[in-house]
């Protein structure tokens, strides 16, 4: 399941449950749709996903690829203790910008001078 909210032209998609090829498909049909309206900016939220095989991580990359190609940006929220060893594992976490909270995300957006990876702070 993909909740998609917005604020200040910042899209947040909280990811809840299993990310396998069944559920990429609405993460990409849901990020598809408001990058046609225009949005370049987005936090996911990874707090309750419970499992992400390797076709999750290859949407976030290909997320995170279309935005740095539109001159966007990505970033990850609260990342589940199963979602932050996957990326770890993958050798990925060091590829995003990770933050503790929507909260932190959202400041790394309207606050350029904030570090863009809050995680280990």
């Amino acid at each position: 399941m993909v909740e998609k909210s917005t604020f200040e032209n910042i899209v947040i998609l909280k990811l809840k449950g299993h990310m396998d090829l069944e559920r990429i498909k609405e993460v990409e049909e849901v990020f598809q749709s408001s990058l046609n309206e225009g949005h370049i900016n987005f936090i996911v939220n990874m707090l309750d996903v419970k499992d992400i095989s390797s076709s999750g991580v290859a949407i976030l990359l290909a997320m995170f690829r279309k935005l740095e190609l539109n001159n966007g940006r990505m970033a990850l929220s609260e990342l589940s203790a199963v979602s932050d060893y996957v990326l770890d594992l993958a050798g990925l976490s060091d590829s995003f910008s990770i933050y503790h909270g929507d909260n932190e995300a959202l400041d790394s957006f309207l606050l350029p001078d904030l570090p863009r990876r809050l995680r280990d702070v």
